[in-house]
Parts: C-alpha cells; sequence; structure tokens
C-alpha cells in the first residue's frame, strides 16, 4: 500500500504499511503517536477532533507535506524544524511558533501560527522560498513586535499569497512601519490581507508596480482620492475590500 485514505473510522494498524507515501486522515479521535515509522510518507493530512501526536517525527526524512485541521490547541513535535524535505506545513490558527523556526529555509507554504509571540517573529524573514504565508494574532501587538514583523516581511520577495488574521483590532501603526518600505516587498504577490490590521494609509507601494495583485484586504484610517485612483491601476485586481475608518 502506498496511499490510504480514511474517514470516520478508527486507525487501523496501518504503520506496518512501512511503504506508506500518502495519509490522509478524518476522524473523531487520531493516534498518530506511531507515525514517525512511515519513513517513506511524503504526504500527511489529518482532520480530527482529538490528536496524539509523537513528541518526535525526525525519522521523516521525505515529508513533503504536514497538514492538520483541529480546534484545539497543537502541540507541534520538538524536532519538527529537522524535517529536510518539508516545504507546505499548514496548521490551526494559533499554533506556536516553534523555536527552531528560522531553521525551516525550504518551506514554500506556512499557514496557521500564531503571533502574540514575537520572539520569534523576526526569524520567519529568512524563509526566503515562502510562496504562501497565513498567519495569526490573539492579542494587540506593541510597536517593537510590529516592527519585527514589517522587517521580516520585507525580506520575504517571493510571497505570492499573504494573508495575517486577528481576534481583535490591531491599534493604530503609529510609526507607519508597514506603510515606510521603501518600495515593492513582494512585487509577485497575487493575494493580500491584512485583516483588523488599522493601517494609516494605504501603504505607497501598493501601487501600479503589483501587477499580479488580485486580491486585496486592507483597513485604513484615511484615505484619499489619489490613493483610490491608484487602486484603480492595478489592472489585475477583481477582489477589493478597503475599510476607511474616516475620510479627510
Amino acid at each position: 500500500v502506498r496511499s490510504l485514505q480514511l474517514f470516520g473510522e478508527p486507525l487501523p494498524v496501518l504503520f506496518l504499511s512501512k511503504y506508506l507515501r500518502v495519509l490522509t486522515l478524518e476522524a473523531q479521535r487520531v493516534d498518530l503517536t506511531a507515525v514517525g515509522q512511515l519513513f517513506q510518507l511524503r504526504y500527511l493530512n489529518v482532520s480530527a477532533g482529538a490528536i496524539d501526536l509523537p513528541t518526535q517525527i525526525q525519522g521523516l526524512q521525505h515529508l513533503a507535506t504536514f497538514q492538520i485541521f483541529y480546534t484545539s490547541e497543537l502541540r507541534l513535535p520538538s524536532d519538527i524544524a529537522r524535517l529536510p524535505s518539508l516545504r507546505h506545513l499548514i496548521l490551526p490558527l494559533g499554533t506556536k511558533l516553534p523555536d527552531s523556526i528560522g531553521r525551516m529555509k525550504p518551506l514554500c507554504t506556512l499557514e496557521g501560527f500564531d503571533l502574540s509571540d514575537f520572539r520569534n517573529v523576526k526569524d520567519l524573514g529568512v524563509l526566503t522560498n515562502l510562496r504562501d504565508l497565513k498567519l495569526d494574532n490573539r492579542q494587540v501587538p506593541t510597536q517593537t513586535g510590529i516592527d519585527a514583523l514589517v522587517t521580516s516581511l520585507g525580506k520575504l520577495c517571493n510571497l505570492r499569497s499573504l494573508c495575517i488574521c486577528s481576534v481583535g483590532q490591531w491599534t493604530h501603526d503609529l510609526n507607519d512601519r508597514l506603510g515606510s518600505l521603501s518600495h515593492p516587498p513582494f512585487l509577485q504577490i497575487v493575494k493580500l490581507e491584512l485583516i483588523r490590521w488599522l493601517l494609516p494609509r494605504t501603504p505607497r507601494w501598493i501601487n501600479g508596480d503589483l501587477q499580479s495583485l488580485i486580491h486585496l484586504n486592507l483597513r485604513v484610517k484615511e484615505t484619499s482620492t489619489t490613493e483610490v485612483r491608484i487602486l484603480g491601476a492595478l489592472s489585475l485586481l477583481n477582489d477589493l475590500n478597503l475599510w476607511v475608518q474616516g475620510c479627510p
């Protein structure tokens, strides 16, 4: 057996199938404590109400996609950064960034991590292969946290999709760190969503240079006719959600 998809059934003794490369599981409870024995596994997709993960998974040297849908707090294996083939890491919103996130340079997709602990946000800037980035935030960040985040984002020049979600309204970015970037940090961006991050104005780098931008979601304190015209010059833009607190 090379591929197994199982829905709504108890997990069988599948770990005897040591040649598994694709594993998709959907059940109320999933026990993955022995998943490290599947040395040839390339793709793991799990959706469950309760998940038991091993403390270590570094045996999965060929794992390229690690995707989990789970409603509670998820504790990642401590050695997840030691998976050399991992390209797509998609986890539930609110999962904490591992201390070793800076070592995961091959990542192309990173979704679900919580920004509340900004200590590791600066390490995101070394993940220059990222194409899709989705982050979550459970508390209002400090200006120091915003500075660290914007500095990291400015280094991710290959991003195609960026989404930052927040449970509550972010306070006004007093120093306009995002808008102060001197040039578009990601020229090939297709989807940009800054949900509940209240910016002073539309960042200057959101202009005609972003010829690939299709989806844009922004919240700004105020805007102007000139800025709206600049958005109108984005030839591929077909989905715009612009929330404005007030107009001068």
